[in-house]
């Protein structure tokens, strides 16, 4: 089993090295105006990366260029952490994982945490599997959030193509890529107490991973109940005292914009509400959960929702918090991304200004893999990634459909 979340390799040693300028660093972004999310500050820099990670942040030149050492003046741009959506169902997006990469790494997204309870609910694990082994090709890590309940209802209401159980669940929890538990489930599960359900949250949490919830509307008991039970995060409040309420109950509150709850309209009431009221922000965390292409192309991806926080009242420092260390330390992810700081992941977006937040570069893994709203072709090749026949023969009906239907 394995026991701690998801993990990247790191040659610690080397990072030693580079940061105290025995070893040449691999990138070398000079004359940045650093967003600090540990601290809420912006300061001035260097940053000096090494095999895929920050190596060190300085404003002298003790570090080491070797010829083979690419030197990038960024003459006071911005430089913050890679953005992290930590729920989000891709096939919601209508496109493939390859697709969807290609669409939003340019907007600064370097962490995906996908719940793929709708390919499982007509593929099963073989789904699951497959969306995971695409996602293996493209400059985006996807980690999975693995379904809480697949099919959502009972059988004698809803008709899928597999079904994931409990022995199933546990399977997915053990994957190394796996660092939550989806909550995209029946809250009446938990108030009944539902075995299957209690002990996939009791499993996922032995693991030291990250139990997600879905608590529409609820405040009072319920809402104590829920959080009893060991969900640690909501994605659809429905009002900004439900939101104050769900903070004060230590809940790590998503929030997205939706036509029925918490409107973009509403988002500036939210921001007074916690502004006015001095309410620590650090458990608001942005998401997408669903965006169809047509809204993704013409609005963006979770770089919209920190513009759109922006916009309503929060400080712009605090709105990338709710996108990258607020979402890293929710799904336990924070000892290797999140923060633009010595040891993490070289996942970082460079901006020219923190209010419109459009990238001019995105870095992952060290690597520059967008410029100016495009995939740098030149360093990222992904191939065309085929979906096999099995995959693509899922809707099965009696007799085919004709106009009088």
């Amino acid at each position: 089993m394995i026991s701690g979340p998801y993990r990247t390799a790191i040659d610690r040693a080397k990072l030693v090295r580079v940061a105290l300028g025995d070893d040449p660093a691999d990138l070398i972004l000079k004359n940045a105006q650093i967003v600090s999310v540990t601290t809420r500050e912006v300061i001035t820099g260097d940053i000096v990366l090494s095999g895929g990670h920050i190596a060190a942040l300085t404003r002298g030149d003790n570090y080491l260029i070797a010829d083979n050492t690419e030197v990038l003046d960024l003459g006071g741009a911005f430089v913050c952490p890679g953005l992290i959506d930590p729920h989000v169902h891709i096939e919601s997006s209508n496109l493939t994982v390859t697709e969807l990469a290609r669409a939003i790494v340019p907007r600064g997204v370097s962490t995906l945490v996908a719940d793929p309870h709708e390919i499982a609910n007509v593929l099963g694990l073989p789904g699951v599997n497959l969306l995971l082994e695409e996602a293996v090709a493209v400059p985006l890590d996807v980690l999975l959030r693995v379904p809480g309940r697949v099919p959502a209802l009972p059988a004698h209401l809803e008709t899928s193509g597999a079904e994931i159980d409990l022995a199933a669940t546990i399977e997915l929890l053990d994957r190394s890529d796996a660092v939550c538990l989806g909550g995209d489930i029946n809250p009446a599960l938990i108030f009944r107490a539902d075995h299957d359900q209690l002990r996939k949250i009791e499993a996922t949490i032995e693991r030291g991973k990250t139990v997600g919830g879905q608590l529409p509307g609820f405040t009072g008991s319920v809402l104590d109940a829920s959080v009893s039970a060991g969900l640690e995060d909501t994605h659809v409040a429905e009002s900004v005292s439900e939101v104050i309420e769900q903070l004060r109950r230590g809940l790590r509150v998503l929030l997205t914009p939706r036509i029925d709850r918490l409107p973009a309209e509403e988002w500036p009431e939210l921001a007074a509400a916690i502004n006015e009221g001095g309410v620590d922000t650090r458990y608001l965390v942005l998401c997408t959960d669903d965006i169809h292409p047509n809204i993704l192309r013409r609005e963006g991806h979770l770089d919209q929702r920190v513009r759109l926080a922006i916009d309503a009242g929060f400080e712009p420092i605090a709105a990338i918090q709710m996108a990258t260390i607020n979402a890293a330390e929710l799904m336990r992810l924070d000892r290797d991304r999140g923060a633009v700081a010595p040891g993490k992941l070289a996942d970082l977006v460079v901006l020219d200004d923190l209010e419109s937040f459009a990238p001019s570069l995105v870095i992952h893994g060290g690597t520059i893999v967008a410029r100016n709203g495009s995939l740098d072709e030149n360093q990222v090749q992904m191939p065309d990634h085929e979906y096999p026949e099995w995959s693509r023969s899922t809707i099965h009906l009696k007799n085919p459909v004709t106009p009088s239907d």
